[in-house]
């Protein structure tokens, strides 16, 4: 997590793969003591999970960060019924984009 937390703040801005992989194994792995492969392994290939409706379906979870929800109870968009379709598809970067933008949300961030 905590390497996560740091590619997030110090290289995800960069436009460049090539700069971010630089990033993870000049800089993060080593100072986190990891090898340069495991941490860029971690980072391209992990899936944070998705999930809505903890906590009386007030809250909604992606990778590392939760959200609290205000929900109506009349709520017609409720996708967490069952048979509901859910319009987003749940994958590797949409998930980990999410969990950035959750994470930023969760702290206030701009």
């Amino acid at each position: 997590i905590c390497l996560a937390e740091t590619v997030d703040i110090f290289a995800m801005s960069c436009p460049s793969l090539e700069k971010r992989r630089n990033f993870i194994c000049q800089i993060a792995a080593p100072t986190l003591g990891l090898t340069a492969d495991a941490a860029t392994r971690y980072i391209e290939s992990r899936i944070p999970p998705l999930s809505c409706g903890g906590h009386n379906n007030h809250c909604v979870e992606v990778g590392r960060a939760r959200l609290l929800a205000l929900k109506k109870e009349d709520d017609e968009n409720d996708m967490s019924a069952p048979g509901k379709k859910r319009n987003f598809a749940e994958t590797n970067h949409a998930l980990r984009l999410m969990e950035s933008v959750a994470v930023c949300a969760s702290q206030n961030e701009p």
